[in-house]
């Protein structure tokens, strides 16, 4: 019972690797928040949560790499010129790997397709809505 679309953790334990790397390295920058007053209150505190989340319940699919890949060009537009070389450094990172994954897992004609249906980010969901989507996954 998967979507044609899902990859799955036995059939692609390359691509959960990689994810869990992203998951290491955004709890790395997470941690950085008392260093980095702007990590406060950004969103991608609020992704981490739902990739670490999908990951758990081994339901990736091209939509989350999509997903991810917009949650990390906006991490990497806000910090990518820190003066903080550690934040820097986990960020180019991050977006290393989340571009890797884009290129391996995703066709061009998904990434086309994705990119025009799909302009919303976690950045642009308010928290309740964020809550209500993961009240609905439990079930």
């Amino acid at each position: 019972m998967f979507k044609k679309n899902e990859y799955l953790k036995e059939t692609h334990p390359e691509l959960y690797e990689k994810i869990k790397k992203i998951i290491d390295y955004l709890d790395e920058i997470i941690s950085l928040e008392p260093e980095v007053a702007k990590l406060k209150d950004h969103p991608i505190k609020d992704w981490h949560k739902y990739l670490f989340s999908d990951i758990y319940y081994d339901i990736i699919n091209k939509a989350h790499l999509m997903m991810n890949d917009k949650e990390v060009s906006e991490l990497f537009d806000d910090f990518s010129k820190s003066k903080n070389a550690k934040l820097k450094n986990l960020v180019l990172k991050v977006k290393k790997i989340s571009d890797e994954l884009v290129e391996d897992y995703v066709e061009t004609e998904f990434k086309e397709s994705y990119l025009k249906s799909h302009l919303s980010t976690a950045k642009n969901i308010n928290r309740d809505e964020i809550k209500n989507i993961r009240f609905m996954k439990d079930f």
